[in-house]
């Protein structure tokens, strides 16, 4: 049978199909088809036949004819020499060889790749198919190429939004811990993330990182443990147990509430223990308890000497340390500073002083703020000292020296002394002169030096009467005395402040000594040294 070979390969009859890994064995010498047609090989050892063949040769096939699809998907090295290809989805020969004609031929390959693809496809027969098998698949139809690519559709862009709706964003946000124009805080890994330099409250690098960040600590929300049987006070920074399985948590703390409230505003006003007499002046500190200062009931005169400690007397507001003024209430300090003898007026953010007649600001965001006036109280007040103590001089100089008022240690000198003094400082009554016309603007009570001079003499009216030359008196009780001598509603009280600084203007002139919060007369040989 003739042979036709193709130029690229030598078919070998006598090797087997499957022997692939062997190198291909070459024909010594090309091998020609006979002209007569009848298989007989011709070589050159051969004397050539030089009769003209019956019919033309047939043209040689090139590997250029055949159609792309056509071949197979790979061509191992020796296939072309043995005449067979080896299938990649069932690993079985096929032959490429026309069995009539002895020519290449692809009939059957393709016959068998239809036919291997469907069965395939359907699904492979047990143990038959391989993982090199499962792994490859048929090839597509020629056809399929020309299908159109699959259009991505594009992302809808985002509409802007305005920077209070960025804010917004970033406020309801329960990662957010903190945020601000070019940064956000954390809340999962506790750092500040950096936004974008050209926008404000931009969210795209926030979004990435919250992503980001719950990807590594997962969605879950973080677990708050909340207590219920107790709460912490923020006036008296206590816990309170409310719940006792009564059922009555809500109506304890309530109550609680009241009580730390009243605690508070007591601790602030220092309220003193009441003495309760039927003496005149309690009637009197009945009739004012309208006025501003909280007052108390004062004993005879006579007991005031034996009292030392100014503990128990009322203190005003304005004097309390500043944390504590700092839990009241904003109404709590606003009774505070309407107290404040120096205040004027007072409005929720600013103050008017009476010293240097200025507006003083306090905080826009606390209202009635009382450490911004107290810190203005104190400069003010140094300020305002000097010219205070010049007034008090000039006052003075028109009275006698205070020393003159003191006693004689005789009982008759001392009922003397008494008599002239009194009729110096205040005057003896005649038959036609009444109280009321004879203390008619006898006191300056509304300027500094009138209310100084009016100190003086009330401290000497004091250790003439009731008060011995060794006995001593506090800056609270002196207080105390000369706003219970004062009408009601009439006249600014005086305060702790004012009454010091009278003591100390008396200690410099050498009648009394001042030390602490005591004030005594000199005795008798310390005034002869």
């Amino acid at each position: 049978m003739p042979i036709m070979t193709h130029p690229l390969m030598v078919v070998n009859p006598s090797r087997s199909p499957h022997q692939r890994d062997s190198p291909p064995i070459m024909a010594p010498k090309t091998s020609i088809l006979n002209a007569s047609g009848n298989g007989d090989m011709a070589t050159e050892d051969h004397p050539k036949n030089n009769s003209p063949p019956p019919e033309p040769a047939r043209r040689p096939f090139s590997a250029s004819s055949m159609k792309e699809n056509d071949l197979p998907p790979s061509i191992r090295e020796g296939e072309y020499e043995s005449g067979r290809v080896i299938c990649e989805v069932c690993e079985e020969g096929v032959s490429i060889r026309d069995e009539e004609t002895g020519g290449f031929s692809i009939s059957k390959w393709t016959a068998h790749r239809k036919s291997c693809a469907t069965s395939h496809v359907a699904g492979p027969p047990d143990g038959s198919a391989s993982s090199q098998s499962r792994e490859s698949t048929p090839l597509p139809p020629s056809n399929s190429l020309s299908a159109p690519p699959v259009q991505t559709q594009r992302k809808k862009r985002r509409p802007k939004r305005s920077e209070e709706e960025r804010i917004n964003f970033f406020r309801t946000d329960p990662y957010v811990a903190q945020f601000e124009a070019y940064r956000v805080l954390c809340a999962g890994c506790d750092k500040w993330i950096r936004l974008r330099s050209n926008s404000s409250y931009c969210s795209i690098p926030w979004e990435a990182h919250r992503k980001s960040c719950l990807a590594k600590k997962g969605t879950q929300k973080p677990t708050l443990k909340v207590e219920t049987d107790r709460r912490l006070c923020e006036n008296c920074d206590n816990w309170i147990i409310i719940d006792n399985g009564d059922g009555e948590a809500d109506a304890k703390w309530a109550q609680h509430k009241l009580d730390c409230a009243r605690n508070v505003l007591a601790s602030a006003h220092m309220a003193p223990k009441r003495h309760k007499t039927d003496s005149p002046t309690s009637e009197y500190d009945r009739a004012s308890s309208h006025r501003s200062r909280e007052r108390i009931e004062l004993p005879p005169l006579s007991a005031i000497s034996g009292i030392s400690s100014p503990s128990i007397f009322t203190t005003p507001s304005h004097a309390l340390p500043t944390e504590d003024t700092l839990r009241l209430s904003p109404e709590q300090r606003a009774k505070a500073l309407r107290m404040d003898p120096y205040l004027d007026e007072v409005e929720p953010h600013r103050v008017f002083c009476k010293l240097c007649q200025h507006w003083i600001p306090l905080r826009k965001d606390v209202h009635y703020y009382t450490p911004a006036w107290q810190q203005h109280r104190s400069k003010c007040t140094l300020v305002h000292r000097d010219q205070a103590r010049d007034d008090m001089d000039r006052s003075n100089s028109h009275l006698s020296p205070i020393s003159n008022l003191f006693p004689s240690h005789s009982d008759e000198d001392a009922h003397r002394t008494k008599r002239v003094k009194l009729s110096h400082v205040r005057g003896d009554l005649s038959d036609d002169e009444t109280p009321e016309s004879r203390y008619h603007g006898a006191v300056d009570l509304k300027t500094s030096g009138g209310r100084a001079n009016f100190i003086h003499k009330s401290v000497g009216y004091l250790f003439r009467t009731t008060y011995s030359v060794g006995d001593e008196i506090t800056i609270a009780s002196l207080v105390t005395y000369l706003n219970s001598a004062l009408p009601p509603d009439k006249y600014e009280d005086f305060d702790t402040v004012e009454v010091t600084r009278a003591a100390m203007a008396l200690s410099k002139i050498g009648s009394y000594v001042f030390e602490g919060d005591v004030l005594r007369p000199h005795t008798p040989s310390q005034r002869s040294r």
